[in-house]
């Protein structure tokens, strides 16, 4: 007999037990899938993320006032003896090293209101770096600019939804805002984003530095952060290493304050993800293991079922 007559007696066999046949395809296709679709859950779980942070600009570190032992998440609040302020911005933008950019923030919540639609949302105070480090453009008007800062323009670039809300169809540049009762025209109108690591860019209202330490602290020159932006991922540890000493030295070289980098953070999230691989992983062995079980004793059952016409054949 020639291999094309055992591949007869193989599909003639197939025909006779459909059921049986059926059974033990699907615990291979299963098992197999199994595999395939958990690994490719935590491959795409760990690219998402990592798109994430690139939408939010790359080679960024963050920089918050007080000490921090930090394992690679992101400080959202801190509190020191010595606060960061605009004068230490402008002088890690001028003496830093591997930087490209340097953008100060004051983040805080404001209510906006326009004619009889009023709506509570967050409020960035920062500069035109920001739309660098970020990478957040707009796609109506314009952003923030060196000349607004220095005038202390009142004016504000918005988001997307609160475009929507508070304008609907309408333009909505050189119009006048209410930010907690301080009238801002609108300059510009932000790309939509969506949400980008919890937050959502197209409900924010960004307006100059100073109004948002006028707003938020009362004029007092203070940041809630320094966002920096380094020149490539080799500048970065050049980077955190110049802001660290510049920093230190306008505090009387104390390091009273946490720099974070993105490096930092995706390091965090790479180790979770390597452990949630390895955990879908052993589930999707489990998986595939219970399959072939079942596949073995399908067939052991098939072969003790045909055990004389087995014999019967090698006989003759």
């Amino acid at each position: 007999m020639g291999p094309f007559d055992y591949f007869g007696i193989a599909i003639d066999s197939i025909g006779q037990n459909k059921v049986r046949s059926l059974l033990t395809m699907l615990g291979v296709i299963i098992g197999v899938m199994s595999v395939i679709l958990l690994i490719s859950l935590g491959e795409g779980a760990q690219a998402y993320i990592q798109r994430e942070f690139a939408g939010m600009g790359s080679n960024v570190l963050i920089i918050t006032p007080g000490k921090q032992e930090t394992s690679g998440m992101m400080p959202l609040i801190a509190g020191s003896f010595r606060k960061l302020t605009y004068e230490n911005a402008r002088e890690i933008a001028r003496r830093g090293r591997g930087i490209r950019a340097v953008a100060p923030v004051v983040i805080g919540a404001g209510a906006v209101q326009y004619d009889e639609r009023r709506r509570n949302t967050m409020v960035i105070a920062t500069t035109d770096e920001f739309e660098k480090v970020r990478n957040l453009h707009a796609q109506l008007g314009r952003f923030i600019s060196d000349q607004d800062i220095d005038k202390n323009n009142k004016v504000c670039v918005i988001g997307t939804k609160v475009k929507q809300e508070l304008f609907g169809a309408g333009n909505p540049l050189s119009k006048s805002l209410n930010i907690n009762r301080s009238k801002h025209t609108v300059v510009g109108v932000l790309e939509p984003k969506g949400m980008m690591l919890g937050m959502n860019i197209d409900d924010l209202v960004i307006i100059p530095l100073r109004s948002g330490q006028l707003m938020f602290y009362g004029g007092e020159d203070r940041l809630f952060q320094i966002v920096v932006g380094a020149k490539s991922p080799d500048d970065v540890k050049v980077a955190t290493d110049s802001v660290r000493g510049i920093l230190k030295t306008a505090h009387d070289y104390v390091e009273d304050f946490t720099i974070t980098d993105q490096t930092s953070i995706l390091a965090t999230f790479n180790s979770i993800f390597v452990a949630m691989r390895v955990m879908l992983a052993g589930i999707a062995g489990i998986s595939l293991l219970v399959g072939g079980i079942g596949i073995m004793n399908i067939m052991l059952v098939s072969v003790r079922e045909r055990t004389r016409e087995v014999g019967v054949r090698k006989a003759v």
